[in-house]
């Protein structure tokens, strides 16, 4: 899935009832980080990992940090 996937409200509401149903079954796991590696500013010859998460834990992951801000 990709951020031009979720443009559309529609599209937006589908993602938040999937991952609501998800957790109310207790059924989500995040998927894996994939890892990309981008040089370094001070060593370019050195590259340094990067984890990318999927928009889809990314989503769930800033409803947890609202919901724990808050308390």
């Amino acid at each position: 899935m990709t951020a031009r996937h979720l443009q559309t409200e529609v599209a937006q509401e589908a993602l938040v009832q999937d991952i609501v149903q998800t957790m109310r079954a207790r059924r989500y796991h995040p998927q894996p980080v994939r890892h990309v590696y981008i040089p370094k500013a001070s060593d370019p010859t050195k590259p340094r990992p990067l984890g990318v998460s999927t928009l889809k834990d990314r989503w769930v992951q800033e409803a947890v940090r609202i919901i724990l801000e808050r308390i």
